[in-house]
């Protein structure tokens, strides 16, 4: 009985990519490549925001606000420190995934 494809010797390698295929690779690594200055430049933009909201004086707290209202505002303003961090994190996490390619 014939093989229905001809063994030329060498054992199937499924991690082995056509020609095409990695020429499309290639393709969309420089597409993403292109990317990294916008990555960079979001990267920059939260950190500076992050750097600005670290600081309590653009709040508009003064002494004559009452406790609670004082109170709702920080407890807020950590909430947005912590969105911050976090999308900060994520970029940061996005950039080392295309570098790592």
């Amino acid at each position: 009985m014939e093989d229905i494809l001809p063994n030329d010797g060498q054992s199937f390698n499924p991690t082995n990519l056509s020609d095409e295929r990695e020429e499309e690779n290639l393709a969309e690594m420089a597409k993403a490549a292109q990317t990294y200055p916008i990555i960079d430049e979001l990267i920059e933009a939260t950190e500076a925001k992050l750097s600005d909201a670290d600081s309590l004086s653009g709040l508009g707290i003064d002494s004559s606000m009452p406790t609670l209202q004082v109170q709702i505002i920080t407890e807020g303003h950590k909430k947005y420190q912590a969105l911050l961090i976090s999308h900060l994190d994520w970029l940061k996490g996005l950039k080392d995934m295309f570098e790592s390619r």
